[in-house]
C-alpha cells in the first residue's frame, strides 16, 4: 500500500541534486538537502535561491511564492537531519561504493518505512538496494537535467523493489511532481540511456574514423527532427559525464558500444562541454578548433559526408530501441514514451518510425553497415523476425 509523502531529503545539492530539490519545493513539500560539509551547504543554498530568484525575474513567480520557495528548503551538512523526511532521494557521483556506503548509513537513521531513491542514471539498483537492510524499500528514480523542465522519470525497479514502494514512487513523481514516468527493469543503463548511448558513441566515433565537420552531423540531426544535435548534446550534459556512462556501458555491452579515444582525449584536455566553456563547441572562442584538436591527434582521414553518418547513427538508435522492447526492458508504449520525452525522439517514437521505413529497409541497411563496421550494427534477432512474418 503506498503512503503520502509529504517532506522529502535530498543528498548531493549539485546540478542535478539541487534541480531536484528545487523542483520538490515547487511541488509546495519541504525538503531538506544534505551537503557534505558547510561551505557545499551554503553554495547549494544559494544555487536553489538563485533558481527561485530567476523564476521571480522572468515573472513566473510573484514576491510571495518566492518567498513561500525559500521557507521550504533547508540544507545541511549533517545526515541525521534527513530522519524525520518521508523520502529520501540520492543524487549524489556515480560512484557505485559512495552510493552503497551512503544508502547503508541511510537505512541506519531512517525509520523502516522510508523509500530510498537514487537516481542514478546507470548502475544498478538491486546491487545500492542489497546495500540495506530494506532492498524492498530501494528504487531507482532517473530525473533527466535539469530537473524542473525535463518532464521524464525513469522508475527503475530492482530485483528486491516490492510494488508498494514503486507504486508509492510513481504516485509522488505524477501526481506531486507532475512527472511523466515509465517503469523499467534494472539494467545497466536502464531504457533511455541504452538507446542514446550507441547514437551518441557512434557519432563521438565518427569524428575519430572521418574528416567531417561536427556541425554538419548536428544539422543533420536537427533537419531530422531531433531539438539539438549529438554534439550539441554532449556538450550540456557535459563531456566527463558522458564519458563515465559510456565507459560503464561499454564494458556492460562491449559487442554493442565502441568508445574509441575521442571521449577520454576530449576529458583530458579539459574540453568538457558548456561546465568548461568548451568541448565540440567553443562558445567563448578562445580555444583551439575541433578540426585542428582532431587532426593534431588522429591525422588526416577519410572523408565521409554527414549525412551518412547520422545515417548510422540513426540505424543504432532504432536497433537498440528493437532491441529492448525484445528484452523485455519495458512495454512498447513507454519505450516511445521514454524515447519521445527524455531525449526528443521525433516523429511518433522509434518502433513507430521503424514500422514506417520497414522492418526489412532497416535490416538490409543495418547489415550493409556491419558488413563494412562491425557487429555494433547486427540486427537485433526481433527486427529480423519482423521481415520474416
Amino acid at each position: 500500500m503506498s503512503y503520502a509523502i509529504r517532506t522529502v531529503g535530498v543528498v548531493g545539492g549539485g546540478t542535478m541534486g539541487g534541480g531536484i530539490a528545487a523542483l520538490v519545493a515547487r511541488s509546495n513539500r519541504p525538503v531538506t538537502v544534505k551537503e557534505m560539509n558547510s561551505d557545499l551547504a551554503k553554495k547549494t543554498e544559494n544555487d536553489i535561491y538563485g533558481r527561485f530568484q530567476k523564476w521571480f525575474d522572468l515573472n513566473k513567480i510573484d514576491r510571495n511564492t518566492l518567498e513561500q520557495l525559500r521557507s521550504y528548503v533547508t540544507v545541511t551538512c549533517e545526515i541525521q537531519d534527513l530522519a524525520g523526511v518521508d523520502l529520501v532521494i540520492e543524487a549524489i557521483p556515480e560512484n557505485m561504493e559512495w552510493k552503497k556506503q551512503l544508502f547503508a548509513e541511510l537505512d541506519r537513521i531512517m525509520p523502516a518505512y522510508v523509500i530510498l531513491e537514487s537516481n542514478t542514471s546507470s548502475l544498478p539498483i538491486t546491487e545500492i538496494g542489497r546495500a540495506t537492510n530494506r532492498p524492498d524499500k530501494v528504487v531507482g528514480a532517473h530525473f533527466f537535467n535539469p530537473p524542473t523542465t525535463m518532464k521524464l522519470v525513469e522508475l527503475v525497479r530492482g530485483a528486491d523493489t516490492s510494488d508498494d514502494t514503486l507504486d508509492t514512487a510513481q504516485k509522488f513523481a505524477r501526481n506531486t511532481l507532475s512527472k511523466i514516468t515509465i517503469r523499467v527493469v534494472d539494467r545497466p543503463g536502464f531504457l533511455v540511456n541504452c538507446l542514446l548511448l550507441p547514437y551518441l558513441g557512434e557519432a563521438v566515433l565518427s569524428l575519430e574514423t572521418n574528416e567531417v565537420p561536427f556541425e554538419a552531423i548536428d544539422a543533420e540531426a536537427t533537419k531530422f527532427g531531433w531539438p539539438m544535435g549529438p554534439f550539441g548534446v554532449l556538450d550540456v550534459v557535459g563531456l566527463d559525464t558522458a564519458y563515465f556512462v559510456a565507459e560503464f556501458l561499454s564494458r556492460a555491452y562491449p559487442e554493442k558500444i565502441q568508445l574509441g579515444t575521442l571521449f577520454k582525449a576530449l576529458v583530458d584536455a579539459g574540453r568538457l562541454g558548456e561546465k568548461s566553456g568548451v568541448g565540440f563547441y567553443d562558445t567563448k572562442g578562445s580555444h583551439e578548433p575541433l578540426s585542428v584538436f582532431l587532426q593534431r591527434i588522429y591525422g588526416p582521414r577519410p572523408t565521409v559526408s554527414a549525412q551518412e553518418i547520422f545515417e548510422r547513427m540513426k540505424a543504432r538508435f532504432l536497433n537498440e530501441s528493437v532491441q529492448a522492447l525484445q528484452d523485455g526492458v519495458t512495454s512498447k508504449n513507454e519505450i516511445e514514451t521514454g524515447a519521445k520525452i527524455g531525449i526528443g525522439f521525433p516523429k511518433d517514437g522509434p518502433l513507430h518510425y521503424v514500422d514506417e521505413i520497414g522492418a526489412g529497409n532497416l535490416v538490409e541497411k543495418l547489415r550493409d553497415f556491419e558488413s563494412v563496421l562491425g557487429s555494433r550494427f547486427a540486427p537485433t534477432k526481433l527486427l529480423v523476425d519482423m521481415t520474416e512474418r
